[in-house]
């Protein structure tokens, strides 16, 4: 019979799981195994995210902000506009020691997205015909801008899935974003 042991666990204790294929790292930006994305999804925000399905897999309705508070579709459908969370901080410990995440941590993890992720054809026009985004930009200290190369209904749910994760700039070379 099952034992439920959830009192017994404590901050830093050993959580054992086993997958159906081999997790070499939690690099967001590098890694493709899906299975890695249970692993990754508690240590990187996303821009959204979806919310608790209720006996099921959670739909697009459920979708809401993680880094981001407020987005913006423009009447085009051309455009989305995303407004961070001013409190939404980083990990307390060093290199990143709590602080706020930024729109200079956005656009570094979207430009080492598009550098290294194996799933950037998915979302990226430059790189397939079938990729929805053409680009995305900051216009300020709170704001992405993201321009799609024609109107893409489920863009959020792209967002929502494992395609982009936000990684702080110290990332590049403070820590290893790998482990």
């Amino acid at each position: 019979p099952r034992v439920d042991e959830t009192a017994k666990g404590v901050p830093g204790g050993v959580w054992p799981n086993n997958y159906g294929n081999n997790v070499e790292n939690i690099d967001p930006q590098v890694n493709a195994a899906s299975a890695a994305f249970s692993l990754i999804t508690p240590v990187y925000s996303a821009l959204v995210k979806y919310g608790k399905g209720i006996g099921e897999l959670p739909g697009p309705e459920t979708i809401t902000g993680d880094a981001a508070e407020a987005w913006e579709i423009s009447g085009d459908g051309l455009q989305v506009t995303y407004k961070l969370r001013p409190n939404h901080t980083f990990d307390q410990r060093p290199p990143t020691n709590g602080r706020a995440m930024t729109t200079q941590d956005v656009k570094f993890s979207w430009d080492r997205t598009v550098a290294l992720s194996p799933v950037a054809g998915d979302m990226l026009r430059k790189v397939s015909p079938t990729g929805p985004i053409e680009s995305l930009t900051v216009t300020d200290d709170r704001t992405i801008v993201i321009k799609l190369a024609e109107p893409y209904g489920p863009i959020n749910e792209m967002l929502a899935y494992w395609y982009f994760y936000v990684t702080p700039v110290e990332a590049d070379g403070k820590f290893d974003p790998r482990s």
